[in-house]
């Protein structure tokens, strides 16, 4: 009996996966054949699209020749383009004296033109358009605080009720003086002074590094250096540099950069 059971268990199975076979493969057949139908259709879009580019192709080609040719004939025709325009008519015969004066007419209209010339010229030149840095000098008169204005800044920031420090934080490695110095003096000029300039000197072996990095800080208090026996990067030395840092604020600093002499004034103001 258990050998029966498995034998129609078995056929039934059988017939199931046959039935599964015949039916993929009915599938799979009919997905051959649309995708036959659909690869021809792409291949007859293929060719009329190949046919109507070739066709634009040597229309265009023609077009340009054809403006070539009428470029040409209008350039070497004498009436300024004219000689192709239908006539209407016959001209008219006009009698010496008509011609004198249509002749006296047109001279009002002749001088005009020849006056135009040289006032032509000269408007082009004051219409030039102006150079990037007068552009930018233009820009800065307009939105940045004047000398007087700064000094306005310096004297009202001095008063205020709250003043929060500002901590600069500055890698330096193997800077060159020229960048120190620039760096120092815009930070020096600031129209806001309650900042502290952090500075780390990431083992520099420039002993013009060292010298400038050393007279700054004699030479104003708020400079603060600190120098490690090795570099240890960008990113590790201004953590160093946020470690020596007091103040309510941070601002971080490259070593070769340069402040406009508001720019701790609009910070402190925004604080």
């Amino acid at each position: 009996m258990a050998l029966a059971e498995l034998e129609k268990r078995f056929d039934h199975l059988r017939r199931t996966t046959q039935n599964v076979i015949e039916q993929q493969s009915a599938q799979l057949q009919e997905s051959t054949k649309r995708f036959g139908i659909l690869r021809s259709s792409r291949d007859q879009a293929q060719a009329i699209m190949e046919a109507q580019a070739d066709q634009i192709d040597r229309l265009q080609k023609q077009l340009l020749e054809l403006k070539k040719l009428v470029s040409a004939a209008k350039a070497a025709c004498r009436k300024k383009g004219r000689c192709f325009d239908v006539a209407k008519g016959p001209k008219p015969k006009r009698s010496p004296g008509e011609k004198v004066r249509r002749e006296i007419a047109r001279v009002p209209g002749n001088l005009r033109r020849l006056f135009r010339l040289t006032p032509a010229i000269d408007a082009d030149k004051k219409l030039a358009p102006p150079s990037l840095e007068e552009r930018y000098a233009k820009w800065i008169a307009q939105h940045e605080p004047s000398a007087q204005q700064i000094e306005a800044q310096r004297t009202e920031s001095e008063n205020w009720d709250v003043r929060p420090k500002i901590s600069l934080l500055i890698p330096v490695f193997d800077t060159s003086q020229r960048f120190l110095e620039a760096l120092f003096e815009s930070i020096a000029g600031q129209s806001y002074g309650n900042w502290e300039a952090c500075v780390i000197d990431g083992g520099s072996h420039s002993k013009e590094t060292i010298a400038t990095l050393k007279r700054w800080a004699r030479n104003d208090a708020r400079i603060r250096i600190e120098r490690l026996q090795k570099n240890l990067g960008v990113a590790e030395n201004t953590n160093r540099a946020l470690r020596l840092a007091t103040g309510e604020v941070v601002a971080l600093v490259d070593h070769d950069d340069t402040l406009a002499p508001f720019a701790l004034y609009e910070l402190a103001a925004a604080v």
